[in-house]
């Protein structure tokens, strides 16, 4: 039994060939990312290509030009397992035939959890032969959205995740200034506007809308949010030539990282012939993993925002033991910009990147 997600907005999930993008940690200054596909397998990577360690895959990882399977396709019940199964979510499991070590093979969990868009795969832990992301999507509800939506975040050109989904409102939309006082301009974010008092004028099915005298849909998304120098951009799209339009409406919406995370409302830039484009800078365009510095000095800076962070104090103590609140018999051991290398916690693998652990 394969894993499907219903609902006509999550058809999307199955629709990408070049699967679900993940950030991943720089190995020796080269960027890493991750491809889940859970609806089917990668088939397209050629086996000439530095792709090719990923055919018939379903999560693959990529360090430079390298690349290597940690889940076979889901197109074979032999090939994963599913377990935790409710109306919260579920946990897939998969597995390949590469070796890893003298008992073990390359696998991956992927843990979805209901949540109220498409949402982005995270990677919560990465060691030698295992990799688990956590997903927090919509695609795994029992009750899915109304609206129609694409994929809201991208990586940039850093191979940093860049992620709108935030602002993608389940009702309503934002108000757009425009140079018109006599028109209203309507947006939502990678998503239809679901009508509220204040856009009950929208036309059905759309994304972007003109609400005046008569009102008029300015496109629904056509495919998912792209990264370029300029920023983010997103595009809307509507069939048919209204009165008045020479050009089938457009909506161009760029979002920008602000300086210093100094927000700012969406505006019109353009207008002309139907063809809207609109600027937006917001702190949600910025890189999420702004967080930068070094385990070894275990100093870090939030450039973005000006923040500068020193734990190096914390790092004199080798392990902390901190007793549960919900629990008098469970306690937990932590490590802080280092890793608990000759510990041992109960009969979990020892993983020289685990830095907390549960007794």
């Amino acid at each position: 039994m394969v894993p499907v997600f219903k609902g006509e907005s999550h058809k999307v999930a199955s629709k990408r060939p070049g699967g679900w993008m993940v950030a991943g940690p720089k190995v020796n200054g080269t960027s890493t990312h991750y491809r889940i596909n859970v609806c089917r397998p990668f088939t397209f990577f050629s086996s000439n290509s530095s792709e090719g360690g990923c055919t018939n895959s379903s999560v693959c990882q990529f360090i430079g030009n390298e690349s290597t399977s940690f889940g076979d396709g889901l197109n074979d019940s032999k090939k994963f397992a599913i377990a935790s199964s409710n109306r919260y979510g579920f946990t897939i499991f998969v597995h390949t035939k590469i070796s890893c070590g003298s008992k073990a093979n390359q696998r991956a969990t992927i843990k979805f959890t209901c949540g109220p868009n498409l949402g982005a795969p995270e990677l919560l832990l990465i060691s030698q032969c295992q990799v688990n992301f956590q997903w927090k999507t919509s695609a795994a509800c029992q009750v899915k959205p109304k609206s129609h939506q694409v994929p809201c975040y991208t990586l940039d050109a850093d191979g940093e995740k860049r992620d709108l989904s935030h602002l993608i409102k389940s009702t309503g939309g934002y108000f757009v200034n425009t140079p018109n006082p006599v028109v209203d301009f309507v947006i939502n974010v990678c998503s239809d506007i679901l009508p509220d008092n204040d856009t009950k004028n929208c036309p059905p099915n759309s994304s972007a809308c003109r609400i005046g005298s008569e009102s008029l849909s300015f496109g629904t998304p056509r495919e998912e949010l792209k990264y370029t120098q300029e920023g983010l951009s997103l595009t809307y799209k509507a069939d048919g030539m209204p009165a008045g339009c020479s050009l089938e409406p457009k909506t161009t919406i760029l979002f920008k990282c602000p300086d210093r995370g100094y927000s700012q409302p969406p505006k019109v830039i353009s207008d002309s012939n139907c063809q809207y484009e609109v600027e937006w800078e917001t702190e949600y365009a910025c890189p999420e993993d702004s967080l930068r510095g070094s385990l070894k000095t275990c100093q870090f800076t939030a450039e973005t925002h000006g923040v500068e962070i020193d734990l190096s104090p914390l790092k004199e103590t080798p392990t902390y033991l901190i007793p549960s609140n919900i629990s008098n018999t469970t306690t937990f051991t932590l490590s802080v910009c280092g890793g608990l290398e000759n510990f041992s916690c109960g009969k979990e693998t020892r993983w020289k990147s685990m830095s907390v652990c549960k007794n």
